[in-house]
């Protein structure tokens, strides 16, 4: 099993469990409230979990064998501005969407954080069908690396 297959699947879980959490409104019902969060929130931090140390163990895939420090820099450079890059957008997404609503299921969903929380778990399954449809062309050649 490749790291990007089990990147795939580690996304395909939390994917799913981020839409079902965009759903849970305050004004639940308690009881259903109390359910929800416990049905959906407790698996979707385990399923970060798994998420997170594959994504930490991603730069050592195509990563070559001399000069590891520069590299492993360069990615946690890459790394964090792309975080700081997500941490941007989403502010601005929050922002720019509070003031849009959705009717869905009985109830009128507000835009702000539990659309970026959709949005978010709609990119993470086009991240999959992504890995899903081009992972062989992203496999590094192992061949190559033992004739080496």
């Amino acid at each position: 099993t490749s790291w990007l297959r089990a990147l795939a699947l580690a996304l395909l879980i939390e994917a799913h469990l981020q839409l079902l959490y965009a759903l849970i409104r305050p004004d639940f019902a308690p009881w259903l409230l109390v359910t929800m969060l416990l049905a959906v929130r407790l698996p979707q931090h385990f399923a970060g979990v798994g998420r997170n140390s594959i994504v930490a163990n991603m730069q050592y895939v195509n990563m070559p064998q001399h000069n590891r420090t520069c590299y492993t820099s360069f990615y946690q450079i890459v790394f964090n501005l792309g975080a700081a890059a997500g941490l941007l957008f989403g502010t601005a997404f929050v922002a720019i969407s509070k003031n849009f609503a959705l009717p869905l299921f009985g109830y009128t969903y507000k835009g702000g954080i539990p659309w970026l929380i959709a949005l978010s778990g709609v990119i993470q399954l086009g991240i999959v069908a992504y890995i899903l449809l081009m992972g062989k062309r992203l496999e590094p050649d192992t061949q190559q690396e033992g004739a080496a």
